[in-house]
């Protein structure tokens, strides 16, 4: 009779640290696009300078290695998200334009923009269930950078 409830018990265990996993990987994989994008943006803002570079390539790798690890805990939504990512990744790049330094076209900052949005909306529907402290805390610190990333 014990061995059974255990069974239950661990399957049930198991489906809900596999969701906290996600969102957690999901909440990384958000937190690194954001800053990601802000870096991307000052450095055309501070016209070229070299640290913005460096930190929007290591946090865009971030965001694909965190990508990466979703697509094993929810390959649905990953695949769907590495479609998206795929298709925007070989646009994020910079025109130089003579007396106007740096120039990010419109249409790539409206795609790095709407894919923001999609994973910020995705980490929030499956974040919901998460309302320890420290859950809470993260929550503060990815809006704070999806808002900052947003502004720019």
């Amino acid at each position: 009779m014990k061995l059974p409830i255990r069974r239950c018990l661990l399957l049930v265990l198991c489906v809900f640290s596999a969701q906290s996993f996600s969102s957690d990987v999901l909440g990384k994989h958000v937190l690194a696009v954001s800053q990601s994008m802000s870096a991307f943006y000052m450095y055309s803002l501070s016209e070229g300078d070299k640290r913005y570079k460096n930190e929007y390539e290591q946090y865009f790798d971030d965001a694909e290695g965190y990508l990466v690890q979703f697509k094993k805990s929810d390959a649905l939504v990953g695949n769907e998200l590495q479609s998206h990512w795929d298709k925007l990744r070989p646009e994020l790049k910079y025109e130089y334009i003579d007396g106007s330094g740096f120039i990010i076209p419109v249409s790539v900052r409206n795609q790095y923009r709407a894919y923001l949005s999609r994973i910020f909306s995705q980490y929030s529907l499956t974040n919901k269930a998460e309302q320890d402290v420290s859950s809470s805390l993260e929550n503060m610190a990815i809006n704070v950078e999806v808002m900052s990333a947003r502004f720019f």
